[in-house]
């Protein structure tokens, strides 16, 4: 082999020089091999340039200046079998292929860059990605996180955990529904003060005045919309009931048991009363009188709503002095125990009075302050209002304060629609509270600022968090029938109004929000002296077509839907529970107790259960579930082995005997002597009635003719 080179004696600086600026030219080349050496700064390096024009470096080459090959896009750098260690670089790197494929890893590449290994990333993502943790199918548009096989558009094996929300592009649309407006009634002159109330069943039941007899009269219907199999009674014929102009003179709430209960005046014998429905249709009631005092007289309305003790509570006028009282009835139906408050006595106070549970369980008042003509709010300091109220002048501004309607809204402030009755301005004003008590920061906004519009309100929140009202509005000669959907919670912008009847109607109206979501809008017509009904197809009722909504996102599908999902609350327009009870957890310390056990409350303890052990129970609570759709309480009832769930209404299978009799479908249902099972309770004797009464458990969907059988029930307390 022959060398070509320099010797040691030749200055380290011109090799170093010669180094710095060399060009390899692979045109150079000996008949066999070529040995050069170059100083790298600390040794010499042998420099091998091969036959085919290679350079072979058997060392680390440090390099002052650049390198450039001869000609473009020719030569490589190491080959497949030959490959540098590492190659460091300050700045950037720069590949322009013909293919415009890099391989790492790699020496097929099939994407632009082929990573085979983990790439790791340092800096702000710091984080490594595999083949197997993020994957790109580029065929056919997926990506995999934790999969090479994604399924979808974004396919992911694993937890994702989130610091933002989720949300869908657009939101669904509402499909096909349809307003309907029905008479309800038209026997008679009907439908004076209507008052109407949704009761469990999700039927709508409304009270109101029978002008042609003087009598209180209720409708129960039959559909959601009242349009076929209403039933009608009269509840109080013995004086002139309700007998009042422009005034509430009778309202309802749904009791604890799922029954109404209203209240109103009997002018006649000068009473305040209470009728307690012992059914759905209240073919059957209790009547009870709350004063006889003053009340009689007092023509400017009473409103009754239920404490959370489950007990009526009643805001009233006392018209012989002058007074906003309140009523904390003892019982459910009123008959005894009741506590009456004189709340506020300083001038002429209480006219149309209005009445809501705040969000901390204690009464709020609105009401009219016909001496000042301002709008007053009283915020209880306890449950029969008798103590530390808080009391607050909350609309000054001309004569204010008339039809007072309250509802609470979702952020658990008060919502009030009043009638501004100014010679310059006859219309309805919507006061959204600052704070619990009303006392500050309140924001009054007139909403219709057309003529005479806004008196008799009905104020209701819908599911969106939204007001809705029905109120009458009047041209001088007749009463229309108007609906304000409000654009935001303090009705200061986005409003809708809308005219849902015409031609002398709507002059009372009541308004609830039926299970649907939807508004339903009770009211009378003066033409025909009916009681009316309108079931809106959408919240504002501006569209008499909407319904369900469709299109949309979903999460999961009927065949591929979630195991659990953990939230904080449930917001909705609709719940489809695809099981057929709702229990709620209480506590024993009998093990033996298991589904189907019909329980009563033990002795002590009023959160604990037992076994029913005698006929007839009045301390019957109801039956240990099954397997609940709802169930109410504690996250892992199952680890505790002290908790049943206990079936508060639905559908539940049942232990029952034929202590009593063969048990029929339809059937009530009751404790019998066996512990924890259920017998026939039979109601063809008024004798046999008053033992039922307050004893069963519910309805039998099946026979049993045996000593022992299961069976399914409707339960339902009564």
């Amino acid at each position: 082999m022959q060398d070509i080179g320099v010797g040691k004696q030749m200055r380290t600086g011109i090799i170093i020089a010669v180094i710095a600026f060399m060009v390899l030219l692979p045109s150079v080349h000996a008949t066999n091999v070529t040995l050069l050496h170059g100083y790298n700064g600390t040794r010499w390096v042998p420099l091998i340039i091969s036959s085919d024009g290679s350079l072979q470096v058997y060392d680390n080459l440090t390099n002052a200046k650049n390198i450039y090959p001869k000609s473009d896009n020719s030569f490589d750098i190491g080959t497949s079998l030959l490959k540098w260690r590492d190659i460091f670089v300050s700045r950037n790197a720069y590949f322009a292929t013909t293919s415009g494929l890099v391989g790492i890893n790699t020496s097929s590449p099939i994407s632009t860059l082929d990573i085979s290994g983990n790439l790791s990333v340092s800096g702000s993502t710091n984080s490594s990605i595999d083949g197997s943790t993020f994957f790109v199918d580029a065929t056919n548009n997926r990506v995999g996180i934790g999969t090479t096989a994604p399924n979808a558009t974004l396919g992911v094996v694993g937890n994702i955990q989130l610091t933002g929300n989720v949300t869908p592009v657009a939101q669904p649309t509402s499909g096909n529904a349809t307003q309907t407006t029905n008479n309800v009634e038209t026997t008679n002159d009907v439908g004076t003060h209507p008052f109407m109330v949704i009761p469990s069943d999700g039927l709508p039941f409304i009270a109101y005045r029978d002008e042609t007899n003087a009598d209180l009269r209720v409708a129960k219907c039959g559909t959601t919309d009242c349009s076929s199999g209403n039933t009608f009674t009269t509840i109080d014929s013995t004086g002139d009931i309700g007998a009042v102009s422009n005034r509430r003179a009778i309202t309802v709430a749904i009791s604890t048991d799922g029954l109404p209960i209203i209240s109103y005046y009997d002018v006649t014998n000068g009473k305040l009363k209470v009728a307690k429905c012992n059914n759905t249709t209240c073919s059957s009631s209790t009547i009870s009188d709350i004063e006889t005092t003053g009340a009689g007289s007092a023509n400017y309305g009473a409103y009754i709503t239920i404490a959370p003790d489950g007990l009526p509570v009643i805001a009233y006028y006392d018209n012989t002095n002058g007074n906003l009282k309140v009523a904390k009835c003892g019982t459910t139906d009123c008959s005894s125990g009741n506590i009456l408050t004189t709340v506020e006595s300083t001038n002429n106070v209480g006219f149309w009075p209005a009445i809501a549970i705040g969000a901390d369980g204690l009464p709020i008042v609105s009401s009219y302050d016909l001496t000042n003509a301002d709008l007053r709010v009283v915020k209880c300091g306890n449950i029969y209002c008798n103590a530390s109220n808080v009391i607050t002048a909350v609309d000054t501004t001309n004569d204010v304060g008339h039809h007072t309607s309250i509802a609470i809204g979702q952020d658990g402030l008060p919502v009030i629609a009043e009638y501004e009755d100014t010679a310059s301005a006859n219309k309805i004003r919507i006061v959204k509270c600052g704070n619990i008590a009303c006392s500050s920061g309140n924001i009054i906004t007139s909403v219709d600022t057309a003529s005479t519009t806004g008196r008799q309100a009905s104020l209701k929140i819908g599911p969106d968090g939204l007001p809705v009202a029905s109120y009458s509005r009047s041209d001088g000669s007749f009463n229309d029938l108007r609906v304000l959907k409000c654009g935001n919670p303090s009705c200061t912008s986005g409003n809708t109004i809308t005219d849902l009847d015409t031609g002398n109607v709507g002059e009372y109206s009541s308004l609830v929000i039926a299970p649907d979501g939807l508004p339903i809008i009770a009211y009378r017509e003066e033409n025909l002296d009916d009681l009316k009904i309108v079931k809106c197809a959408v919240p504002s009722c501006n569209s008499t077509s909407g319904g369900s909504y469709t299109f949309g996102s979903n999460l999961g599908t009927i065949g591929n839907f979630w195991n659990n999902i953990y939230s904080n609350q449930f917001w909705g327009k609709k719940f489809q529970i695809a099981a057929f009870d709702v229990a709620e957890q209480y506590e024993t310390s009998d093990s033996s107790i298991g589904p189907g056990d019909v329980v009563s409350l033990a002795e002590g303890n009023a959160t604990a259960i037992q076994k029913t052990q005698t006929q007839y129970s009045s301390q019957i609570l109801g039956v240990v579930s099954t397997d609940p759709g709802i169930k109410l309480g504690d996250w892992n009832p199952e680890n505790n082995p002290n908790i049943r769930l206990i079936a508060l209404t639905g559908r539940v299978p049942v232990k029952t005997t034929n202590e009593n009799g063969a048990i029929n479908v339809g059937d009530f249902l009751t404790s019998s002597s066996k512990p924890g099972y259920a017998m026939k309770c039979p109601i063809d004797t008024d004798e046999k009635k008053n033992k039922c009464f307050g004893t069963t458990i519910g309805k039998a969907l099946e026979p049993c003719n045996s000593n022992e059988c299961k069976i399914l029930v409707f339960v339902t307390l009564q």
